[in-house]
């Protein structure tokens, strides 16, 4: 196969089988030679298309494979795509001396959020799994979360953590969203996860922060604890915790932003002491949501985009393309119910930005909805050509 051509056959499949696999190699004109297995009831059955697929070969990591479905049709699509990393393992590519303030990663906001129902529409951000969101190149994940007690037989025996969106419940337990870490840093060990992990219960955190510290962070060895922005040398195999909820008990936990988020603000800058090693860390934040003008919402993202390129100092930005509307009503662009409706558009002012971005640092993008194409656009702005 060469460049820009295609190759199609048919396949008569036995409605009376349970599956239909088979294995394709695919030799290229440079020689490259690549395989996958596949079932092609997957045609017929259908898949969340499009999705990265698993493939073998001494080449492997030269190109991408990109399924996709055509159920009514019964169609089943790959498309190969050359390219100079691969999603699973991008940060391969990044110098170890390298903090992590000058890395440009793609992030999901309120990352949990997947449930599609009528009642939880209005709070759906995301739509792939953690898992997913990891393979397809995401390294910033947005977790919410309650504290909430288990009770067996009338008497408290511990608490756990449990993924919302506002007052809405996204999951059983963090420990799916940590769990899917761990493994994918097994797997990926030149790779790093930035955490921010909210307490979603306003009020007092003693109870949300107890949680886990006894739950969890005794739990996950790959949890950084330091209060510094780290080089990417330091935490390759970890999670870099955000922490967004007070905590007392020594030592540090995490960068901390516990303290001056303020709310539905277009830029916000945080800076403190380092209790690990006395030096000042900075942040700024653009978590401007509460609007339902996709132009407004824009203009902020690429503001924070725009000075984070310029800067050249020690700053970690941070910057949120997620809206919800105004008033904290559940506006629509025609039948589609926002945050979904805004992110079509804020998601494609995005691709039309990194498109034609330069190499350098952008912050961390937190995004609603994101497809492979956008993410993969962000990444290269990290990799020299």
């Amino acid at each position: 196969i060469g460049p820009n051509n295609s190759v199609e056959n048919r396949e008569e499949l036995n409605s009376n089988s349970r599956g239909a696999w088979y294995r394709l190699t695919l030799t290229f004109d440079n020689g490259d030679v690549i395989s996958f297995r596949n079932d092609q009831y997957d045609a017929r059955n259908g898949i969340q298309s499009p999705r990265y697929y698993n493939i073998e070969g001494l080449q492997a990591n030269n190109y991408l494979l990109i399924q996709q479905v055509d159920k009514d049709n019964a169609i089943n699509i790959f498309t190969v795509v050359e390219t100079r990393y691969n999603p699973k393992s991008w940060m391969s590519k990044i110098s170890d001396s390298t903090p992590i303030f000058e890395i440009t990663m793609p992030g999901t906001h309120d990352t949990a959020a997947m449930l599609s129902s009528v009642i939880y529409q209005p709070a759906q951000t995301q739509s792939t799994t953690t898992s997913e969101q990891l393979n397809y190149g995401i390294r910033f994940l947005d977790v919410r979360a309650k504290a909430e007690p288990i009770i067996y037989q009338s008497k408290f025996v511990g608490a756990k953590l449990i993924p919302y969106h506002g007052i809405l419940k996204e999951g059983d337990d963090i420990k799916d969203i940590l769990d899917a870490c761990q493994t994918f840093l097994r797997d990926n060990p030149t790779e790093t996860i930035i955490m921010s992990l909210k307490n979603e219960e306003s009020g007092d955190d003693t109870f949300f922060s107890n949680t886990f510290k006894d739950g969890y962070l005794k739990n996950y060895s790959i949890i950084y604890e330091s209060e510094d922005i780290p080089l990417i040398k330091d935490v390759r195999g970890k999670i870099v915790l955000i922490r967004r909820f007070a905590y007392s008990s020594p030592p540090a936990l995490g960068l901390n932003l516990s303290n001056g988020w303020t709310d539905n603000n277009k830029e916000i800058s945080i800076s403190y002491e380092s209790v690990t090693s006395g030096r000042k860390q900075n942040f700024k934040i653009q978590d401007f949501y509460n609007t339902a003008d996709s132009d407004e919402k824009w203009s902020a993202v690429k503001a924070l985009l725009d000075t984070a390129k310029k800067d050249t100092g020690e700053t970690m930005y941070i910057n949120f393309s997620s809206a919800v509307g105004s008033g904290g009503s559940v506006p629509i662009i025609g039948d589609i119910p926002y945050p979904k409706g805004i992110s079509i558009k804020i998601n494609a002012s995005l691709s039309d930005y990194f498109k034609s971005a330069s190499t350098g640092r952008y912050g961390s993008i937190l995004m609603d909805f994101p497809d492979m194409d956008l993410i993969r656009s962000i990444i290269a702005t990290n990799i020299q050509p």
